[in-house]
Formats: C-alpha cells, sequence, structure tokens
C-alpha cells in the first residue's frame, strides 16, 4: 500500500555491505548503540596506538566483536577514503522501520512527536547531515522516499558522525502518502519553502510535528508544498538565495526546541 513502508527487499537497498562503516566516531557508535549486529572490526597496523583506536577494539571485545589489524597497504587497499582514519566495521544493513512503527516512537517516549520528511534529498553527505541535526534535537524518526533518495548507508554513517545508529527512519513509496498518515496520528505538517511569507519564529512549532525539507536543486515538489498544513522560511540577508538543507533543517529543528521549551 503506497504511504507505508516498505517490505524486504522492495526499493533500493543500504549500500552498507561488509565495511560499510568507516571512521572513529561512527565505528564507536555502531558498537555503543548495538542496534546493528557487527561482524568485525578492522583496524589498520600502527593504529592502534591512538587512544581512540584502543577504545573501540575494548568496546568491540567487550561485545564479542572479533578485532582483525590489516596491514596498511591492506587497509588503504579496502578502505582509500581518509575518512577511515584507520578503523573500520563490518555490520549488517540498517534497514528501515515501517511507517506505523516509527509514528509509535512519540508515544512510547511520553513525548509530542517530532519527524522529518525529506523530499528528494539525494546527496548522502546531506542526509547524513540531517541525521546529525535530528539526533541532536530529539527528532523521532526520518522518512524518505524509496525513489529520488540517497541510500542510507556508508556515506550517511561516516557523515552523520554516528547519529545514524539512534534515530530511525522509514522509506515509503509515496511521500505524499506519509504526509496524510502523519496528519492523522495528529502531527502539524510544516513545510520549508525558500519563499514562503511567514518566518519559521512566527510559526507554532510547539506541539506535534512533521518538518518537510525538500532536496538540494528543486526544493519541495508541489504536491508536498500543497499537502503541508502551513509553510515556514529562513529569511536571510545575503545574496546566495537558498540554505543548505541540512543547515536548514538544523535551524529549524532548534527553533521547534526553543519554542518547546518556552511552552513547556
Amino acid at each position: 500500500m503506497e504511504g507505508k513502508g516498505l517490505k524486504p527487499g522492495q526499493g533500493r537497498p543500504p549500500e552498507d555491505g561488509p565495511g560499510g562503516v568507516i571512521g572513529v566516531n561512527p565505528v564507536r557508535e555502531v558498537l555503543v548503540a548495538g542496534r546493528r549486529a557487527v561482524r568485525r572490526v578492522l583496524v589498520q597496523e600502527g593504529a592502534e596506538g591512538r587512544h581512540s583506536i584502543r577504545e573501540i577494539c575494548a568496546l568491540a571485545r567487550k561485545a564479542g566483536v572479533r578485532v582483525d589489524h590489516l596491514s596498511r597497504k591492506a587497509f588503504h587497499s579496502r578502505f582509500p577514503q581518509k575518512a577511515a582514519q584507520g578503523v573500520a566495521a563490518e555490520v549488517l544493513a540498517k534497514h528501515p522501520l515501517n511507517l506505523e512503527e516509527l509514528l509509535k516512537v512519540p508515544a512510547s517516549r511520553k513525548e509530542p512527536g517530532l519527524f522529518v520528511l525529506l523530499d528528494g534529498v539525494e546527496d548522502p553527505r546531506n542526509l547524513g547531515a540531517v541525521f546529525r541535526a535530528a539526533e541532536a534535537t530529539g527528532v523521532h524518526g526520518i522518512v524518505v522516499p524509496a525513489r529520488r533518495s540517497a541510500p542510507v548507508g556508508a556515506t550517511v554513517a561516516k557523515t552523520s558522525a554516528g547519529a545514524l545508529e539512534f534515530v530511525d527512519f522509514a522509506q515509503v513509496v509515496n511521500l505524499r502518502n506519509a504526509v496524510t498518515a502523519l496528519k492523522e496520528a495528529g502531527c502539524t505538517v510544516v513545510g520549508a519553502d525558500a519563499g514562503a511569507p511567514l518566518p519559521a519564529w512566527q510559526a507554532d512549532l510547539s506541539g506535534p510535528l512533521a518538518l518537510v525539507l525538500g532536496g538540494e536543486d528543486q526544493g519541495l515538489r508541489p504536491v508536498i508544498s500543497r499537502a503541508c498544513d502551513v509553510l515556514v522560511s529562513l529569511p536571510r540577508q545575503g545574496a546566495v538565495n537558498s540554505l543548505n538543507v541540512s543547515v536548514a533543517a538544523g535551524m529549524l529543528l532548534y527553533e521547534v526546541r526553543r519554542q518547546r521549551s518556552a511552552s513547556g
């Protein structure tokens, strides 16, 4: 059914495979979170002397995860990115929740809902940065379309600095139907639109909320924009006509937290 979470095997699979998490923070957080099966941790020869790598090795061994050491040449052959920082982990891919499951998260925490929907964010670095902002601001889940979205994989994990391990997401066939489901769940759906006349700080963002942001090139599609309850903007003074989607997400989410703190 459109608008619901995908069944296993539908849509584009996450890009994580063996060695799917690289870098100190992402590897540490995948071990700390304990929400994904870790096959083994791989450490570059010579890197184990660093405190951060020793900490990761200790976490892995405590969790019963094998730690293997690779020569510098072998490690760089497999993980040529500088972002690997001498450590990687082979993990099972993080799979999306069904939308129905995601919508239950706020009640389980006894909190007003706070969700982020992304309409066509295709750069995995932007998606990872949105996960990072979402984790910092208490977002209960992120909703992405099955198509026209970056895969939630290794690049997202790295850019999120480990936040991916703590923020659930749903992947849906039809984002417009997901908007309807969020409304039915009691959320006000707020779209971010650079041309909207209403500044975000003049809108009421204190209640259960779903924040919708568009892709890097076109912003919100008209069909999604029309489905929102209200459109807000972040007024700018500079010459550049738009903000990066992850920057906009962070600014809007902190405005939500400000209003909730003021009203609570």
